[in-house]
């Protein structure tokens, strides 16, 4: 969902979770991928065919 532009707020509401869980989990993906800004993680979900 961020990869397709949404904020946290607005992913964490589609999800019926509070924005702070979401971007805990958002948190420990970049660090598991080694990644650092929303550029990065955009391009890999592309990568991975994740949206």
């Amino acid at each position: 969902m961020l990869a397709r532009g949404l904020t946290v707020a607005e992913a964490a509401a589609r999800m019926g979770l509070r924005p702070q869980t979401v971007a805990s989990y958002v948190k420990l993906i970049y660090q598991k991928l080694r990644i650092s800004t929303r550029a990065e993680a955009a391009r890999e979900a592309v990568r991975r065919g994740l949206c």
